[in-house]
């Protein structure tokens, strides 16, 4: 986490932002191929909007000169503010917590510590069982003789300008949902524009969009519904094989179909301006139809 806070001078057109279903779906390559446009993916994961931290964007934009465009890009169920309470069911929040002791103030964060003390216990305890996985994984590999991996996340992140695959293995099946139901799909229009208005003054455009889901999630439906009008493209389904955990971290072939929809969804939300024409590399930025475009890959 924090990849986005050490990129000073890179200077990319397409700064991409937003929770893991960006992090893992939206690679800078891809949409570099079909715009011409360099591209960050900046992403961090869901829980770092619990604790309170200056955004990884706004240290980004501190650091870097202006973008074209800033894609703004999450999962259905987190188009709405939250809230400091939701700390204790959060589920994930650990990764949130990781994130407030790294980058957050010290004072402030022993407060916020002190008040969720079973979250902040439950950290330590994934603390604990990380390390010693970690420990057990080399032990393995000094026993069996296996290699170390040739990245680890950090390394990965560095190497593809932001993209990061969990498990490079597709899905075969939509997993139950545990942890969310259709009550946490919470379109708020207040919220949508207050991230479009933060953001109006640092970048010629700012796309919110919402990530695709596998096309067997019982959630589809509902967010289709809730959604419609929000953001600046539709929800759409993929196959459950683009995906590769919780039905909204994508495989590889996955991000690479999300990456082309996205520079498609940049090229048209362009057209034929002058703003977006002189780092394309010759490209032809009228509307593509989106079929063309994709069943060439």
């Amino acid at each position: 986490m924090g990849y986005g806070r050490t990129l000073a001078g890179a200077n990319c057109d397409v700064v991409v932002y937003g929770d893991s279903a960006a992090m893992t779906g939206i690679v800078p390559a891809v949409v570099e191929r079909e715009t011409g446009l360099k591209t960050c993916n900046i992403a961090e994961v869901g829980p770092v909007r619990l604790v309170g931290v200056a955004p990884t964007l706004d240290v980004y934009l501190r650091q870097n000169r202006r973008p074209r465009a800033i894609v703004l890009w999450y999962a259905p169920w987190n188009f709405r503010r939250w809230r400091e309470e939701e700390w204790d069911r959060n589920p994930v929040q650990v990764e949130g917590i990781y994130y407030l002791l790294r980058y957050g103030n010290l004072q402030r964060s022993a407060r916020m510590l002190l008040r969720h003390r079973h979250a902040s216990a439950k950290y330590g305890v994934w603390v604990m069982l990380t390390e010693a996985k970690q420990c057990a994984q080399i032990l393995l590999r000094m026993a069996t003789g296996q290699a170390a991996p040739d990245m680890d996340a950090w390394e990965e992140r560095m190497a593809r300008r932001g993209v990061f695959t969990t498990n490079h293995s597709p899905q075969r099946g939509c997993m139950p949902r545990k942890d969310l139901s259709k009550d946490d799909i919470q379109a708020d229009p207040a919220w949508a524009e207050a991230m479009r208005a933060r953001y109006r003054e640092s970048a010629e455009r700012v796309l919110l969009m919402v990530s695709p889901l596998a096309d067997c999630d019982a959630l589809g439906k509902v967010s289709a519904e809730r959604l419609q009008g929000l953001t600046d493209n539709r929800i759409r389904t993929l196959p459950v094989e683009m995906f590769n955990g919780e039905d909204v971290h994508f495989s590889t072939a996955g991000a690479e179909q999300t990456s082309a929809e996205l520079a498609l969804e940049i090229k048209e939300s362009a057209g034929n301006q002058p703003i977006w024409q002189g780092r394309a590399n010759g490209r032809n930025w009228s509307r593509t139809s989106r079929e063309s475009m994709l069943l060439s890959r």
